[in-house]
């Protein structure tokens, strides 16, 4: 080990070294972690808890959306890893949003982009596997979305060799924007009340052949009179299986349904 007498240095990370000039030598003293005290008032922690702040933020809202009464519906397409992958995904979106982390305020409405990469299940990604349009269109009294698309085989790039139909599923989640006081450790919702309304709706058995197929659905507005601060994720489900050309119903596959987020009403 050299001499270094201008001061502390760190050795490996385990340990503080320093130069003892009363005792002529060097002393080694183990790291010891930082309090609960440090880390909620030293100033040396403040990107540690801006940080864990909007963790907290995206953890919540992930929250929110899984855990509405459509639960049921996405456990159908979900992966283990869902929650953490959604966290994350909510998480960017706040980071796309610029300015200092801890202290920008959640907008789902205007900064939505990573939002549509997502998909319930990683391995069946919706926007890979689905090549179409889904349109929704508001009612004139707001009370309803008017969902249609065209599906065709070709429109679907994964498919097992018997599958003969298809079926969609739309869930719509209702979620608050959240805003923050620079002092404050915790993200407020301005629309509680609204945070976590929600509604699904079910196609019919679509039968996939080379000429096109219209599909037309309605799903009830989760949120009839939507305020600014309030944003509507559109969940669109697609599931294929195997049925005869005469049927309005179809055995579906075990493996390939794919639910991802399509858009944000």
């Amino acid at each position: 080990m050299s001499k270094n007498t201008s001061g502390p240095h760190d050795d490996g990370g385990k340990y503080s070294v320093y130069w003892n000039k009363a005792l002529k030598k060097y002393i080694r003293r183990k790291i010891s972690a930082p309090t609960k005290e440090q880390i909620a008032k030293d100033p040396t922690y403040e990107p540690m808890r801006c940080n864990s702040k909007e963790f907290g933020l995206s953890s919540k809202v992930s929250g929110v959306i899984r855990n509405t009464t459509t639960k049921p519906v996405f456990k159908e397409f979900q992966d283990a890893y869902m929650s953490s992958r959604l966290t994350k995904a909510i998480r960017n979106l706040l980071q796309e949003q610029g300015g200092t982390a801890g202290h920008r305020n959640l907008q789902i409405q205007k900064h939505n982009t990573p939002l549509y990469e997502f998909s319930m299940h990683k391995e069946y990604p919706l926007r890979k596997y689905f090549r179409g349009n889904i349109h929704f269109q508001l009612s004139e009294d707001a009370t309803t979305y008017h969902i249609s698309t065209t599906l065709t085989k070709d429109k679907i790039s994964y498919k097992p060799k018997d599958t003969t139909h298809a079926h969609l599923t739309v869930v719509l989640v209702a979620v608050s924007n959240y805003t923050t006081r620079s002092k404050k450790a915790t993200y407020k919702p301005l629309c509680p009340e609204l945070n976590g309304c929600s509604s699904v709706a079910y196609s019919h058995c679509i039968p996939l052949n080379k000429t096109p197929e219209s599909v037309s659905f309605s799903i009830t507005n989760p949120v009839p009179n939507k305020p600014k601060d309030v944003s509507i994720i559109a969940f669109v489900g697609l599931k294929l299986g195997k049925g005869n050309p005469e049927e309005t119903s179809m055995s579906p596959h075990t493996k390939g349904s794919a639910m991802g987020i399509w858009d944000v009403l």
